[in-house]
């Protein structure tokens, strides 16, 4: 089973990640975890703050947590799904701004290396809202595309520490890509771009807040992305990074203390054995 990505239900994808609560208190919220024909979506939008927003518990803000970036980090580029979405913000861009193809492309260039995100410079400069474009930006086939990866949730169940996603993108899409992947109970909090819209990654604010939503002092944090931008900031602030991307070889300018691999299964084998991330045996 698998939820469908219309605007009125979503079906189960798999009875692993069924739970879409990710890793929500069931009893607490007095709320079933599976569903066959539920509004999920608009659940979920209600619930939000009690799903994945919820502080660290101050009890665990002792430990190291692993920090994970989603799009091109949890699945591969290879699939596409990151090539269709920057063609519909690119799409959205010439809407919005009467620019052909040629001028839009530039313009999307100079908007992403000023603001981080397209959308957010198209708000800064153009007075679009950035929720719109991100609404327009991510209406996708997801199940065309993403499928369960029983292979990452056995190896994100291993390691014994708290897991956030961090990650640019709108927490809507961050909910849609957890559950294709069937990893959705593994993760325990998600920080999305609605957190830090005015200063995405690679903005040092947006990691900067991130470290007071978890609690945790950046020294406390693995962070993986397939973004050296993203890698470097984070290295520079104090967290031990990974760089996940396929084409890591052409990537010259990183720091040595920068650890590479080539997938996210890699990435989490590398990152328990270089950093002596605990185990569950």
């Amino acid at each position: 089973m698998y939820f469908n990505t219309n605007d009125s239900d979503w079906r189960l994808l798999s009875s692993s990640s069924a739970r879409i609560a990710l890793t929500a208190r069931a009893e607490k919220l007095s709320t079933p975890l599976f569903w066959t024909s539920y509004p999920a979506m608009d659940w979920l939008e209600s619930n939000r703050s009690e799903i994945c927003r919820r502080t660290a518990d101050p009890d665990s803000r002792s430990s190291d947590v692993l920090v994970l970036d989603l799009d091109g980090t949890l699945y591969g580029r290879e699939l596409g799904l990151i090539e269709v979405m920057d063609r519909r913000i690119l799409d959205f861009l010439m809407m919005k701004t009467s620019m052909d193809r040629t001028a839009a492309l530039v313009e999307y260039d100079r908007l992403l290396t000023k603001y981080g995100l397209v959308s957010c410079g198209l708000q800064a400069e153009w007075g679009v809202d950035f929720t719109e474009a991100l609404k327009y930006a991510h209406e996708l086939q997801y199940e065309e595309v993403l499928h369960s990866d029983e292979k990452l949730l056995s190896k994100l169940e291993a390691i014994a520490l708290p897991r956030i996603v961090f990650t640019n993108a709108p927490y809507k899409h961050v909910v849609k890509v957890l559950m294709m992947l069937g990893v959705a109970t593994m993760i325990d909090q998600v920080v999305t771009i609605e957190d830090f819209p005015r200063a995405p990654k690679p903005s040092s604010t947006s990691f900067l807040m991130l470290s007071k939503r978890l609690g945790r002092r950046f020294e406390q944090m693995i962070f993986l992305d397939d973004n050296p931008s993203n890698v470097k900031v984070a290295h520079n602030l104090g967290m031990r990074t990974v760089l996940v991307r396929p084409d890591i070889e052409s990537i010259d300018d990183l720091s040595p203390e920068i650890l590479r691999a080539t997938t996210i299964h890699c990435a989490l084998d590398l990152a328990t054995k270089k950093f002596s991330l605990p185990t569950n045996t």
